[in-house]
């Protein structure tokens, strides 16, 4: 689906009707900063406005979707519940692309508490230092990849993704076992890790964990 043909679309049905934002928006009950949302292909129009907007237009649904006009009528009927099914599913991926990376950048923000070093007045470090090594800064990027590029096979998006939300659990352990090493124990260890670890970081890492979950039963939470 096409959201920047589609508002092409929209705007130019709009000026064959003499219609301008304002009077269009009137009649539709919205405002005019909407319609022109719509017509830079930044937002869709509501499914509960599809038909007084067609009405207006003087189109169809199938041809609001497709962003062009539809010559055969026999064609528009066969293609009316593909069509709207195809627009359905298209805002379902939009609001869950939306509410993964809302719970994403979320699930980061313990990382701004100091959670790695410290307890016993040694240092702290806080755990943005995730996010400045080379594996938080490739799994943030692999996420949003994953999560926003149209990929023809829908699974290399969500490898992609999944790569990128494990990846920030992997930076949390890494430096777990490691930060301390330079400069207080010279040596990696679990127990001088457990002790000098700050109780943040294990919040942070709870909510990572959380956020793989998530990922991965984010179909079944909201279902296509």
């Amino acid at each position: 689906m096409d959201q920047e043909k589609i508002g092409r679309f929209i705007a130019e049905r709009r000026k064959d009707k003499n219609m301008t934002q304002e009077q269009m928006a009137e009649k539709l009950g919205v405002s005019s900063k909407s319609i022109s949302r719509w017509e830079n292909g930044k937002t869709m129009p509501d499914v509960s406005l599809f038909e007084i907007l067609c009405e207006e237009l003087n189109i169809t649904v199938n041809e609001l979707l497709k962003g062009e006009k539809i010559t055969s009528k026999n064609k528009s009927i066969n293609l009316s519940a593909k069509t709207l099914l195809d627009y359905t599913n298209y805002i379902k991926r939009k609001n869950k692309r939306i509410i993964l990376t809302i719970l994403f950048f979320m699930s980061l923000l313990p990382m701004l508490m100091n959670q790695y070093g410290g307890l016993k007045g040694v240092q702290e470090i806080t755990g943005l230092i995730n996010l400045l090594n080379p594996i938080g800064i490739l799994s943030v990027i692999l996420f949003l990849l994953g999560v926003w590029l149209p990929f023809k096979k829908e699974i290399i998006g969500k490898i992609l993704g999944g790569v990128g939300v494990i990846g920030i659990v992997a930076s949390e352990i890494y430096k777990f076992f490691t930060w301390h090493i330079m400069n207080i124990t010279g040596e990696m260890s679990l127990a001088n890790s457990i002790e000098f670890a700050f109780p943040e970081f294990y919040i942070g890492m709870g909510i990572s964990l959380i956020m793989v979950v998530i990922y991965f039963l984010i179909d079944k939470i909201i279902k296509e």
